[in-house]
């Protein structure tokens, strides 16, 4: 079961994560979304995109949050925006995989490192393809590679077959024709 949240946003992955002090890349989880809007606000860091639409939040645990606004950091954030212009405001979807690496450069100690899990891509709902990636890692993640994001084949390969139904009763139209 999903928490609901009134919005996904870095913060969403990092709560309960130490990352002062960091030693090594820590996986922090993926972010799926179908955005169907961009809203350009004001914050204290300055200019800011909030995405509309629908998000799904997995951490390590598996735990997963869900809300209909997202704040992505901005080394997605531009891409996630670029694709969304693409499609004249017909939505795109997205999914990548977030990494915090150590940095003595910045205020918070780490800089955010993400793997492309899909293209952004023109839309369709994202916990149908959530359902298509293998599960999250769960650790630390020391020297990781794009590859450990590689995407899983589609979640029709991996389902299993379904029974054919029982045959019921013949239906019979109603005798009356349309013109």
């Amino acid at each position: 079961m999903s928490q609901i949240l009134r919005k996904i946003s870095g913060a969403t992955l990092i709560s309960g994560v130490a990352l002062r002090g960091l030693k090594s890349k820590t996986y922090l989880g993926r972010i799926f979304g179908l955005v169907s809007g961009v809203e350009t606000i004001t914050t204290q860091y300055g200019l800011a995109q909030i995405f509309r639409g629908e998000f799904v939040a997995v951490k390590p645990d598996g735990s997963r949050s869900t809300a209909l606004a997202c704040h992505l950091p901005e080394i997605v954030a531009v891409l996630v925006e670029s694709g969304y212009e693409k499609t004249t405001g017909h939505g795109v979807r997205f999914g990548f995989d977030f990494y915090a690496v150590p940095s003595e450069k910045t205020k918070t100690g780490f800089v955010w490192e993400a793997f492309p899990l899909i293209e952004v891509s023109p839309a369709d709902s994202p916990l149908a393809f959530a359902e298509r990636f293998p599960a999250a890692p769960t650790a630390a993640v020391d020297g990781a590679t794009a590859e450990a994001a590689a995407p899983a084949p589609e979640a029709a390969a991996l389902a299993p077959e379904a029974p054919a139904p029982a045959p019921g009763p013949e239906k019979k139209g109603s005798g009356h024709k349309r013109k």
